[in-house]
């Protein structure tokens, strides 16, 4: 009896060699890609097809080099030069291309020519979710994440930086003239013969148009801050944005993503440049309903953190029938141990406020902040507060002001509904902060591979796309994705 398992010797012939598809498992994950695929009209997600009458090479077909990406994704592999390699080396991948072999070019021109296509891909994912009602449709979380572009903080501006980058230059060039004319005073001493004081002096001037040059172009940055939307220049990645959190920064993109809570899949990912969450909830919320395929006015809860919670945004999400969970930012006045809006009391009747000393404020002004629907009123009672015994416990300054915000019924709504629900962070963190771990760590997705928002958009739908797949797989088996997959027809382009 042999010691071990014994393989097949490579070198010899056999008269029926198994066909490749004998090595793929019926429930290897590929068939689903495959299966997948073939149900999509590629034309109408926006993808370019030939007909019969096109002239020219043949080229590769789209649904081939989307399942390809489709792959790569789940496993990791995201360059096209790793597919490239691959479609040679993989079973998986010479299975669901039929043994063709793109080179790199070809496959990073596909992905760049089909951007808007292929984040299309992940609602199309979701339609097939909905058949199998995995998703609730009635509570989603939703964060952001910042994301790294293909941009060095080196070659990214802002207006700051080139202010002090310019002023360090003046005084680079201050100190070259100074140095040069030194030097032109030292070839005037020097006999006729000596030339190193010449050559210092043709040093100096070399450099001294060199940093000019830089100058310049700094100068030029300049300008373009002032035209920039962002009011930055990113060289590299125009689109991309330097971001600043919890005093951490990367040049990047603000990434949003909406998970559904029956089982946790990703209903929307949007790539955004926006520095901060503060406006994006109603947004974000909107998306999802549509991906979700509800009405605009549909009551669907979202969860949100701090960063999103603010009084216009709860008052859109409202006017949307939005039910938005999020708590407020805290104002100055909770923040230093003063009195806080909350403790003075609303007086409807006359459109004024009670202190805690039993004084009433009254409506004075009404100050209109930003052009995104934020505003305040204004109440104070400066006669009141000059002996009041407790001033220096209100404020600072010598009369109290009262800032109450324009949406103050709205904030109070959303507090109440706070109140009423202690858990809905922790089920927040739960739902919104998993997936991105995961596409980050399991993944690889530590950065974006291309330039631009639109390809940073397809390649986080991507992503997106392969952890909604890993999860249906987990949950349902292939079996029944395949069965679900199936059910949908689709004419698919020769």
């Amino acid at each position: 009896m042999a010691r071990y398992v014994e393989g097949s010797d490579r070198h010899q012939s056999m008269l029926l060699p198994p066909a490749v598809d004998d090595f793929i498992s019926p429930a290897c994950p590929v068939r689903a890609i495959d299966a997948f695929v073939d149900c999509l009209d590629l034309a109408e997600l926006g993808f370019k097809t030939r007909s019969d009458s096109s002239e020219g090479r043949s080229s590769y077909h789209p649904g081939t080099l989307l399942k390809l990406y489709l792959w790569g994704y789940l496993k990791r592999n995201r360059s096209s030069r790793s597919l490239e390699s691959a479609c040679i080396v993989n079973l998986h991948a010479i299975w669901l291309t039929g043994n063709l072999h793109p080179d790199h070019s070809t496959i990073s021109d596909f992905r760049k020519n089909h951007a808007t296509a292929l984040k299309r891909v992940l609602k199309e994912f979701n339609l097939v979710c909905f058949e199998l009602k995995l998703f609730g449709k009635e509570l989603v979380g939703i964060d952001g994440t910042f994301v790294k572009a293909v941009n060095s903080p080196a070659r990214s501006f802002t207006k700051a930086k080139l202010a002090k980058l310019i002023e360090g230059i003046d005084r680079a060039i201050t100190r070259y003239l100074d140095e040069l004319q030194k030097a032109d005073h030292r070839d005037a001493e020097a006999r006729p013969h000596n030339g190193s004081s010449a050559s210092e002096a043709a040093e100096l001037q070399r450099k001294l148009s060199k940093i000019k040059e830089r100058k310049a172009l700094l100068v030029t940055y300049q300008a373009r801050c002032e035209e920039s939307p962002t009011g930055q220049v990113n060289l590299t990645d125009p689109d991309s944005r330097q971001l600043r959190k919890r005093g951490k920064s990367t040049v990047g993109y603000n990434v949003q993503a909406a998970v559904d809570a029956k089982h946790h899949l990703i209903a929307t990912v949007e790539v955004t440049q926006e520095p901060t969450d503060h406006h994006l909830l109603d947004p974000i919320a909107q998306q999802v309903k549509a991906d979700l395929e509800l009405p605009v006015d549909a009551p669907l809860k979202v969860l949100a953190d701090t960063g999103y919670g603010n009084g216009p945004q709860h008052s859109a999400c409202e006017a949307h029938g939005t039910i938005a969970i999020a708590p407020l930012q805290k104002n100055n006045s909770e923040s230093n141990g003063l009195y806080n809006n909350d403790q003075f009391t609303p007086d409807p009747s006359n459109d004024s406020y009670r202190c805690p000393q039993g004084k009433s404020l009254t409506r004075k002004a009404d100050t209109k902040i930003n052009e995104t629907g934020g505003g305040f009123h204004t109440y104070h009672n400066a006669a009141a507060c000059r002996d009041c015994p407790v001033r220096k416990q209100c404020t600072k300054s010598p009369f109290r002001k009262l800032f109450i915000s324009v949406h103050h019924q709205a904030i109070a709504r959303s507090r109440e509904r706070l109140a009423a629900t202690p858990r809905a962070m922790r089920t927040r963190a739960s739902l919104s902060e998993h997936p991105f771990a995961t596409i980050k760590d399991r993944h690889g997705f530590t950065g974006f591979l291309c330039r631009g928002i639109d390809l940073a958009a397809a390649e986080m739908g991507l992503s997106a796309w392969a952890y909604n797949f890993t999860r249906v797989t987990n949950l349902v088996g292939i079996d029944i994705l395949l069965e679900a997959i199936r059910q949908r027809t689709a004419p698919q382009p020769a």
